[in-house]
């Protein structure tokens, strides 16, 4: 029997549905909570279907509209949940409004029936693609846009289930390629946009029809006006040359031209798709000798497009120059865990945090500049000069310096004997009375940030910049202080050193921007005092210079755990502590106590689904072990009364990357400087160390290896249990034939270190080991490091000598990278190894040296070969 309402609780919800969309916010609120009361009867779902698919007087299309969107929403909540007669009652119903003669309807049928497939399988609805591929081939023009609609949606939404769909899909190409010839501008756009969603992973229906899908997309962009067509043409041609470049190569003079036209359209959406082409097809060496004819009218373009227009101009908010002008929430950019130094890097200086046609213009520059190098400056310098003259329009002279910027690391070389000319260009600019030359040429200036700083330069240039850059970091603009505060944190990273005598300037400028700048320049301010005290070090730990840190905690007191701005006070803090050492000891405890808060609490939500966010425990690790390295042993009655241990081991386990690094690399300065609570969990965290140690040389598995050698070196001869187990973890990293030399020095270092305590269990392993090992001892960069390796890598030969007889001149060539420069008692270890060795094999003794090369035997002859 077929499913029937109840007429009253059918008046009722229709009533509910049709107050909810009143502007009233008690009204509003009683709606929601009449909502929330359907929600626990159990055919709730089934009147909202009966209400969108029987209620069918126009004047209730907006009740029936938001009945489908709340069951839509309950789909996506809960659809595997409900019975299994509800769903497919939803099911049977719904596709009766595929062709609704209201188009808001066939919309949101479209949505319903997408959620379905998403949160289930085409399996259990197998009628569905037949009969969406049926109604393409209906006369009815509701009926094939209602199809379209739905298939367009369900390519998006569920496009792996839709690949493996070959029998529909081979169906279903062919006649989306047919709509390409329409009349109907919304066919054409969704036909077009559905096979676009296949270019990614190619699948067998569209690979057969390639040929049929070129031609079309060639049809299309000879004939089709549309904007929203001609964006999707954009689409498919990038898409095309970033998979497969082969099929598009013999036509892509055509599609260059095609992208010069689109790439200067009035509609922005279809600019920014064509514009972010030339990026991709700079990427491609296969494209480059079409390209290169093109490139004098292409910088042309790209040029034109890098200049703000009257609606660009039109579009600023005028409180972004009154830093008395609090930010409003939905200006702050989303904040993510991040190395230091990348707040400079976004392309076009500090206009928006919105990804637009001028900063993709100057993205694309920057990539032809990389691929081409040098050979797009006769192309770009006349037309860059023409800019760049005082009697063009402001605009025009501002689009001049963002190009100088994005060319700034392809055309260094060729650039270079005209950087005075630019960089004394770009100095005056920042004297300007327009605050978006100030801002660009602060961004323009700081991508020449090497050059300012080299030896020739930086007497004449560097100390002017960098005035002029604290100077305008106190600009009452908001934005001139963003581009000024990113512009030195790039000059910063340069610079190092060069910045110590200017410290007090510098720190000066920084109170002050504390003091005045909103929330989203803090975020940058914060960024650059970490890279300060990154590059000078103890020196912001002197007393005049320790105002920075109440400062820094200040931020630290006012944002809140669940937060992102407190991302950037953790990495500030995690270079602050380490720069100002003991100094930081009153504010140790606070701050190690609200790590730990944020990791437990963090790990609460992810175990409860809540957030699947790590930022905030990988910043809180990355701070505890600077803390570790600030206070040293001092903070170890901090660890012995919390639960550091048990959350840290929670952290190791996680699947994510990220999370393990941090972690892994706490162990290794828990290890270091309080050894005491390290025994307790040893096995635990060995065992998860131990697993994490790859040959393919991950951060991860770097830190594991580096966290090992560290527990060896503070637990001794207590690692005889593992040791077996950690020399076959090794084993495989020192013998991979691509390693990275940081995994490969960490490995070399720990087995040292385990050779040191265990020499015995090491040398078992010696025929195998020897020859990689010696390899990588001759690497080691530290000299500490290197000494404490070869003692327990002579050590362990003492206990197995004949292993290492076959590869015996790998271990000569490793001792003959210390020179002359081993310290003593290192020289008394070799020299009484070569004796030991000349006694095993006296016979041949002489006879191997001899087949030494003479510069091996002459650095070995301090030792008595």
């Amino acid at each position: 029997m077929a499913w029937e309402p109840d007429g009253g609780s059918l008046d009722q919800l229709v009533q509910v549905l049709s107050d909810s969309e009143q502007g009233d916010s008690e009204v509003q609120q009683r709606t929601y909570e009449a909502m929330q009361q359907f929600h626990q009867y159990p055919d709730y779902s089934n009147y909202l279907v009966y209400i969108f698919t029987k209620l069918l007087d126009p004047a209730r299309e907006s009740i029936r509209q938001n009945a489908g969107l709340q069951l839509k929403n309950n789909i996506l909540s809960y659809y595997q949940d409900l019975p299994g007669h509800v769903q497919l009652y939803i099911r049977s119903e719904i596709v009766q409004c595929l062709g609704d003669e209201c188009e808001i309807i066939r919309n949101t049928t479209a949505q319903i029936v997408s959620a379905i497939a998403c949160k289930s399988d085409f399996s259990e609805w197998p009628e569905l693609l037949p009969s969406l591929v049926g109604m393409l081939d209906d006369e009815n023009p509701c009926n094939i846009d209602g199809s379209l609609r739905t298939l367009h949606m369900l390519c998006e939404d569920c496009n792996s289930q839709m690949e493996q769909e070959n029998e529909a899909l081979a169906s279903l190409i062919p006649r989306f390629l047919h709509f390409f010839k329409s009349e109907h501008e919304s066919f054409r756009m969704y036909a077009l946009d559905s096979v676009n969603q296949f270019i990614m992973h190619l699948p067998p229906a569209l690979l057969s029809h390639m040929g049929d899908f070129l031609e079309g997309v060639f049809f299309l962009a000879l004939n089709d006006h549309s904007p929203d067509v001609r964006k999707h043409i954009c689409e498919a041609f990038f898409m095309l040359v970033a998979i497969r470049a082969t099929a598009i190569l013999p036509h892509l003079t055509g599609v260059i031209n095609f992208m010069l036209q689109a790439t200067l359209d009035s509609e922005n959406e279809v600019a920014l798709e064509a514009c972010e082409f030339w990026g991709m097809i700079a990427e491609n060496p296969e494209c480059h000798s079409t390209l290169d004819p093109f490139l004098p009218q292409l910088l042309n373009v790209l040029l034109r497009r890098m200049v703000y227009t009257e609606d660009d101009l039109l579009e600023f908010d005028a409180e972004d120059d009154d830093d008395t002008v609090p930010d409003r929430p939905e200006n702050m950019p989303p904040r993510f865990h991040k190395s230091r130094g990348m707040s400079g890097e976004d392309e076009g200086g500090s206009e928006s945090n919105d990804w637009n046609v001028r900063k993709c213009a100057a993205f694309s520059l920057d990539m032809l500049a990389n691929s081409f190098r040098n050979t797009i400056l006769p192309h770009l310098v006349p037309q860059l000069s023409e800019r760049m003259s005082e009697d063009m329009e402001w605009t025009q002279q501002e689009g001049a310096i963002l190009a100088i910027g994005a060319i700034a690391h392809g055309c260094y070389i060729g650039l270079e004997p005209h950087l005075p000319v630019l960089v004394e260009y770009l100095i005056r600019h920042l004297e300007s009375e327009h605050t978006l030359i100030l801002s660009v040429a602060c961004w323009s200036l700081s991508q020449y940030s090497r050059w300012i700083c080299e030896k020739n330069n930086h007497e004449r240039y560097f100390e002017h910049v960098l005035a002029k850059f604290l100077e305008l970091m106190r600009s009452r603009s908001k934005r001139v202080q963003e581009a000024a505060c990113s512009a030195f944190a790039v000059l910063e990273e340069e610079a190092q050193s060069l910045l110590v005598s200017f410290v007090p300037h510098i720190v000066q400028t920084m109170i002050y921007a504390f003091e005045r700048y909103q929330a989203k320049n803090i975020l940058i301010l914060l960024d650059s005092v970490g890279t300060l005290a990154d590059a000078v070090k103890k020196v912001i730990a002197a007393p005049e210079h320790l105002v920075l840190v109440p400062a820094v905690m200040a931020k630290w007191d006012a944002i809140s755990d669940n937060d992102r701005s407190l991302l950037a006070v953790l990495e500030c803090l995690a270079s602050v502590t380490v720069a100002v050492g003991v100094a930081f000891q009153p504010y140790v405890q606070v701050v190690f106590n609200r790590c730990l808060v944020l990791i437990e609490s963090n790990l609460l939500a992810i175990s409860t689904q809540e957030t699947r966010d790590r930022d905030f425990i990988v910043c809180s690790l990355d701070l505890l072990s600077s803390l570790m390295d600030c206070m040293k042993g001092s903070i170890e009655s901090l660890v012995e009364e919390s639960n550091l241990l048990l959350l840290v081991y929670e952290c190791m386990k996680d699947h994510v990357g990220d999370v393990r690094q941090s972690s892994f690399a706490l162990v290794g300065d828990i290890a270091k400087f309080c050894p005491a609570h390290i025994f307790n969990v040893l096995e635990h965290y060995v065992e998860l160390l131990l697993r994490a140690v790859q040959p393919v040389s991950t951060a991860a598995s770097n830190n594991a290896c580096w966290a090992l050698g560290e527990i060896t070196f503070a637990m001794k001869d207590k690692m005889a249990p593992y040791a077996d187990d950690l020399v076959r973890v090794l084993l495989p990293v020192l013998t991979a034939r691509q390693i990275a030399p940081g995994l490969l020095e960490n490995a070399t270092i720990t087995l040292g270190r385990l050779s040191g305590v265990c020499p015995e269990i090491v040398a078992r392993y010696l025929g195998e080991l020897c020859s990689p090992w010696a390899r990588g001892l001759a690497k080691v960069r530290t000299a500490a490091e290197k000494e404490r390796a070869f003692d327990g890598f002579c050590a362990s030969i003492s206990h197995n000598p004949e292993a290492v007889l076959p590869v015996f001149v790998d271990v000569c060539m490793a001792i003959a990278s210390w020179g002359d420069t081993a310290p003593r008692e290192l020289q008394e270890t070799f020299f009484q190894l070569f004796q030991n060795f000349k006694q095993l094999k006296p016979e041949e003794w002489d006879g191997f040296v001899h087949s030494l090369n003479p510069e091996l035997r002459q650095v070995l002859a301090h030792y008595g070969v």
